[in-house]
């Protein structure tokens, strides 16, 4: 029989590496769902900019104004509906994150009550890659990587960067309009 220490690195690389794996399908999720946005918004603003050069003297006007306006509120409407999706799988990637670094502490309770307290796990040392992790500044607690963030934060703000986008072509499209 395993001493109790075996069985508990046993279960932590039991946990590790669900924790890899539910990571890796939550990353993949999430790119999928960035992957879409970005082309949805590729093919918006291609018709977007095609609907801006019609130059039919009977109902080329109207056109160049309400069809750019329709392709305008779709792309914010996309960019709207795809924020909380991309959001969340950025928190829950976040939380699968913190529960394996929690994995690499010897007490992880005491450590997470008392960040002076976080003594790394010697049997799990050779499991950890070397990417720099941070403290964060506002809590003191669960380490961070870096890079991780730098990723989400990709993700999270690229539905506003299109929602903002839109919302000044619709006012440029307007202004254009009315105030020549």
């Amino acid at each position: 029989m395993l001493p109790a220490t075996d069985t508990s690195h046993a279960d932590k690389l039991e946990k590790l590496t669900f924790y890899r794996n539910e990571i890796g399908r939550e990353w993949t999720l999430l790119t999928a769902r960035v992957g879409t946005l970005i082309t949805s918004q590729s093919f918006l603003v291609t018709a977007f900019t095609i609907s801006l050069g019609n130059m039919n003297p009977t109902w080329g006007g109207l056109f160049t104004l309400v069809y750019p306006l329709l392709l305008a509120t779709v792309g914010l409407s996309v960019a709207y509906y795809s924020y909380p999706a991309i959001t969340g799988a950025a928190k829950v990637i976040e939380l699968w994150h913190k529960k394996q670094g929690r994995l690499y502490l010897l007490n992880p309770e005491e450590s997470e009550a008392n960040p002076a307290m976080a003594t790394p796990d010697p049997q799990m040392a050779d499991y950890r890659d070397d990417r720099p992790l941070l403290v964060s500044k506002r809590t003191g607690t669960v380490a961070v990587d870096a890079i991780q963030l730098q990723s989400l934060r990709f993700a999270v703000v690229t539905p506003l960067v299109f929602g903002i986008t839109w919302f000044a072509v619709v006012i440029l499209v307007l202004a254009l309009r009315f105030f020549r």
